[in-house]
Formats: structure tokens, C-alpha cells, sequence
């Protein structure tokens, strides 16, 4: 199935289909963590002890925080910095930044349900998309992984995402 030698990176299953949801991509490596940071709209506020390095490109983690947020910049201030989503605003919270790996490809199968797909950035429906049948071969993707959305076509549908980045 892979034209190369390709790096597991992690495995995923959806189960939370009955609303369009998109992949929560693998996180790699732990950087920093602040244990009571503050969230308030876009901006991180890294307070209390303090491990590692926050800097931009790296993932965020933690209370309030939408999957797959990202350090844009750094903020105006020392210690703040600003995020790629908007979080519940939330204080004393612990927040950890991860390296996210280099993602090339994803392998994507419907388990136990027929699934619908987009990815534009709008949001699929039963009827309006790319249909992935359980019957289906997996599907290889190497598109935005921040764009693809899914949604079952049948109530209890599953979708399994294995992530992976090309060798060398």
C-alpha cells in the first residue's frame, strides 16, 4: 500500500460522529508545561513552575483547549503567548506544549458504519460529501489534516486514523 518506508506516528479512533468532527493529530514530543497558566480568547498566560520552552509551532494541551490549537507568536507581554483557537477562559490550569511531528500521510478506514467526508474546511452531512464505505479499501490521504471533516451516514459509526510520516 506505501510506495516508501513510512514512521508509525499513532492511531486514532473516532467514535463522536453524530456531528462533524475532524482529526486530532498525533502529538510528539513534551517541551514545556506551566502548572497554573491562564486562558482567556487567544492568549496563553504560562505561569507557575515552569519546564521546558514554550515557543511557536508547538501544540498546546489542557483545560479549555480546542485540539490541535498551536502557538502562533509570542505575545506582547513576557510569559503570554497567542494561540491558533480560542479557549474557554480559565485560570491556574496546567498547560503542556508538545512538538507536534511532521505528518505526511493518514490511513483511514470506516469500521463499523458508513462515514461521510469533506475536506474543504466545510462540514460534511450524511448526504453531502465524499461517501467511505465500511466495504471500502482504507483510504491513503496526505491532504490538510486540519481541514478533513467526517461525519456517519448511520448512527454508532467509527472511523480509525493511523498516522505516519515518511521515512528518511
Amino acid at each position: 500500500m506505501f510506495s516508501q518506508a513510512a514512521v508509525p506516528l499513532g492511531f486514532q479512533q473516532i467514535s463522536s460522529l453524530s456531528a462533524a468532527a475532524g482529526l486530532t493529530l498525533p502529538l510528539g514530543a513534551q517541551q514545556a508545561e506551566g502548572t497554573s497558566c491562564s486562558l482567556s480568547g487567544k492568549q496563553l498566560t504560562v505561569g507557575g513552575t515552569v519546564t521546558g520552552t514554550f515557543a511557536v509551532g508547538q501544540t498546546v494541551t489542557g483545560t479549555g483547549i480546542p485540539a490541535n490549537t498551536l502557538i502562533s507568536s509570542q505575545g506582547q507581554q513576557s510569559g503570554t503567548w497567542l494561540l491558533s483557537n480560542a479557549c474557554t477562559t480559565e485560570s491556574g490550569e496546567a498547560v503542556t506544549a508538545y512538538q507536534t511531528p511532521r505528518v505526511d500521510f493518514v490511513l483511514l478506514k470506516a469500521a463499523t458504519e458508513n462515514i461521510s467526508w469533506r475536506d474543504d474546511g466545510a462540514a460534511p452531512t450524511a448526504t453531502v460529501g465524499m461517501l467511505m464505505q465500511t466495504t471500502d479499501e482504507p483510504l491513503l490521504y496526505s491532504g490538510d489534516l486540519l481541514a478533513i471533516q467526517f461525519i456517519q451516514v448511520s448512527a454508532s459509526a467509527v472511523l480509525n486514523a493511523s498516522y505516519y510520516q515518511n521515512a528518511g
